[in-house]
């Protein structure tokens, strides 16, 4: 009994800690950066943060995908599977009124 509400107290202090960290900038997740190579061949995620209920519009290539910021801040589009290029192409993204451009 002791051990699980040792368990439920760590619970409570990490919740407690992640409640008062600052909120995530709009824009991409960090992993997304300059001279990045996607993936070919498969669905490729792409994924960041914004004002709840923002519209999302993620562009690539000929590609155009569109998402909202859900509830929690996060939104998340799949790009189709991409052909293989050495050319480099800007990945740029709309949240609301905000652009950003990789």
């Amino acid at each position: 009994m002791l051990q699980i509400l040792s368990i439920t107290s760590s619970l409570l202090g990490i919740a407690a800690f992640a409640a008062t960290l600052p909120a995530q900038q709009p824009g991409f997740a960090r992993i997304f950066d300059d001279h990045m190579v996607l993936q070919r061949g498969e669905p490729v995620p792409v994924w960041g943060w914004g004002e709840a209920g923002a519209d999302v519009v993620v562009r690539f290539g000929d590609q155009q995908k569109r998402g909202e910021v859900g509830a929690d801040g996060r939104w998340l589009v799949t790009l189709d599977a991409l052909q293989g290029s050495a050319e480099g192409r800007a990945l740029t993204l709309t949240v609301g009124e905000d652009l950003f451009e990789l």
